[in-house]
């Protein structure tokens, strides 16, 4: 008898065991890259052509009339080449973000794609204003030719 009693225990724990097993998500296991996820506005330019003569890259914002940038919080402007081998930026130096962000750049015949990414605090003029940060990216596809711009100057509106 105590045998039995200790088979259908030993079944009835393979059982729980198999069912909680068969229950498992592995893929959730695995280890996976993780997902990128931007926290900001995403903005895809058309595709521009500029010339491998180019020296530098300007990114300029431009607040709507019912905002203010506020001095105390310097915004963080970064650009990434998608093949530093076409176009090469450094960074900029520039902390004002009423100026023209200069990146002195490097370019050589190519394609690629840049990737500017910006953070800005900004408030609303009036009474009871409210400060924010704005977070952007600005997707361009670029190709370094012969006959391209001889500038790259990027213009970019920031709204509530």
């Amino acid at each position: 008898m105590r045998i039995k009693i200790l088979v259908v225990v030993i079944i009835a724990i393979l059982s729980v065991v198999a069912y909680l097993f068969a229950g498992m998500n592995f893929d959730e296991m695995t280890e996976m890259p993780e997902k990128e996820d931007y926290p900001g506005e995403i903005f895809r330019l058309e595709p521009m052509t500029i010339s491998p003569d180019i020296e530098q890259l300007s990114v300029k914002f431009i607040l709507s009339r019912t905002l203010k940038f506020v001095d105390e919080a310097p915004p963080t402007v970064t650009i990434h080449s998608g093949d530093p081998a076409v176009i090469y930026a450094d960074s900029t130096e520039n902390t004002d973000p009423k100026r023209a962000f200069l990146f002195p750049a490097k370019a050589k015949p190519g394609k690629t794609e840049l990737t500017i990414d910006y953070r800005v605090f900004c408030c609303n003029s009036g009474p009871g204003a409210v400060c924010f940060f704005k977070e952007g990216r600005i997707i361009i596809p670029v190709t370094v030719a012969d006959g391209g711009d001889e500038t790259f100057e990027i213009k970019h509106m920031i709204d509530e």
